[in-house]
């Protein structure tokens, strides 16, 4: 992709909401592994970033600013599963869905244990 590539999907696609469902719409398998989809969000729309990333990741170390700067990881899952909640970019694996599901109701079930003091 070339930079003015970049430079309009950044213009178009400003916060990481809209940056979020755009890899979630155009790249399904993103909607199966967070890990892919943070990694997407990152190639797709911090290039540079996602350079330094890499760079520093291969050498065993990450310098902070570079950490600092990039999309949480837990952001865009928190995104893509606000959407899920809607119906929306849901995966397409069954089992995929299903872990997410018992995932989610274990939350749920530590969460009302928490709010009644059990824990």
């Amino acid at each position: 992709m070339e930079d003015s590539e970049y430079e309009d999907l950044k213009e178009k696609y400003k916060t990481l909401k809209e940056q979020t469902e755009y890899i979630l719409k155009n790249y399904p398998s993103s909607r199966e592994l967070d890990e892919l989809l943070w990694w997407l969000v990152l190639k797709t729309f911090y290039p540079d970033l996602a350079k330094l990333f890499g760079e520093g990741a291969n050498k065993g170390y990450i310098p902070k600013e570079v950490l600092e700067s990039i999309p949480r990881f837990e952001t865009v899952s928190r995104i893509r599963r606000k959407f899920n909640e809607q119906g929306m970019y849901l995966p397409k694996d069954k089992e995929v869905r299903a872990r997410r599901r018992r995932y989610e109701e274990h939350w749920r079930r530590l969460m009302g244990e928490e709010k009644r003091g059990e824990l």
